[in-house]
């Protein structure tokens, strides 16, 4: 096994996949017993690591250097997606950036998690509150990616977490593709992809005539990053593995590639001609000298790394043509 995946390894044992399931209980509480968690760890008996996640924001260039916010964009947020408008939706303007994000907020009171937004009109200097999206209540959104369509609707795919109650053990683990003309009430369009392994953090673009569904595998050999693709931005299928870069994934679309990144020491991304095979990135290595707390120092391919654990990029080009980041942290670790 390569070093990179006996990282990831021990990434999804420290942090979870990103979200926490809720009991079966009608209340819908995220208060279920330690080892119930699938996603995460808990920081006491009753509250899931994921409440203690927040959103940030970077800016920087692909080989160049990158800086990132001093303060949270999104308290109790995690699994941020990015996404910058061609068109106006609803009262947000074209040219503003949303970033979508699980809200993890209401689990304090025994509530579960759910999908919410914010907005900058100024390329990630300031941002707005977080809006609260609405969705079928038959499901519970999570792991959201939204992308604009031609016609100015936005379209949001996620990962149906509902399926995780009660350990999610023999269950189908789906996600839904869902339309909306205001950017914050969805309509369901139907499954877009299933799996009876864990799957979460669909992230899809449109490339050359085709969709492209990039997404997370959590169990056995097959743990690591996928693609599916579609005709139609709904039903995907033809998954395969990319074995090429591990974490979290975020794409987007530059000078007639793709650019996938991930979170393997750091923030890693990696290119594409076609959407489906991808550049290796260079070897991890061990350097011989021990850092603090007696762990080796690792040489890694990141694009920046950081004191902080950053992961689950998602990114997008700003106005001047450089690359903003929402980026998930944790903040007692």
């Amino acid at each position: 096994m390569r070093l990179r995946n006996l990282l990831l390894l021990s990434l999804i044992v420290l942090v979870g996949f990103g979200c926490s399931p809720a009991s079966d209980d009608s209340a819908g509480a995220s208060t279920a017993p330690v080892e119930s968690f699938v996603h995460g760890q808990v920081q006491n008996d009753e509250i899931p690591n994921l409440y203690y996640h927040q959103v940030f924001f970077a800016t920087g260039e692909a080989g160049g250097d990158w800086e990132v916010g001093d303060v949270a964009i999104a308290e109790h947020g995690s699994v941020p997606d990015l996404t910058r408008l061609d068109q106006a939706v609803g009262d947000v303007p074209a040219g503003a950036l949303l970033s979508y994000f699980v809200d993890s907020s209401p689990v304090i009171d025994g509530l579960d998690e759910q999908v919410s937004f914010i907005v900058s009109l100024d390329d990630g200097e300031t941002w707005s509150e977080r809006v609260v999206t609405v969705i079928d209540e038959s499901y519970l959104p999570v792991d959201p990616s939204v992308i604009q369509l031609d016609d100015g609707r936005l379209r949001m795919h996620f990962f149906d977490f509902s399926s995780t109650r009660g350990g999610g053990a023999g269950k189908t683990h789906v996600f839904y593709s869902a339309i909306s003309e205001d950017g914050i009430h969805f309509e369901i369009e139907g499954a877009s992809l299933s799996s009876e392994a864990l799957m979460t953090d669909p992230e899809v673009i449109a490339f050359n005539g085709k969709w492209f569904m990039y997404f997370a595998m959590h169990e056995g050999e097959d743990m690591g990053m996928w693609v599916a693709t579609s005709g139609d931005g709904i039903v995907f299928e033809n998954p395969v593995k990319i074995p090429e870069i591990m974490g979290i994934p975020g794409a987007m679309v530059v000078g007639g590639q793709v650019q996938l990144y991930g979170c393997d020491g750091g923030i890693v991304m990696t290119t594409s001609n076609d959407g489906i095979h991808f550049e290796e990135l260079p070897a991890t290595t061990v350097t011989d000298e021990m850092g603090p707390g007696g762990k080796y120092i690792l040489d890694t391919p990141a694009l920046f790394k950081s004191e902080q654990f950053f992961c689950d990029p998602s990114p997008a080009l700003l106005s001047d043509g450089s690359i903003g980041l929402v980026l998930k942290t944790i903040v007692e670790n």
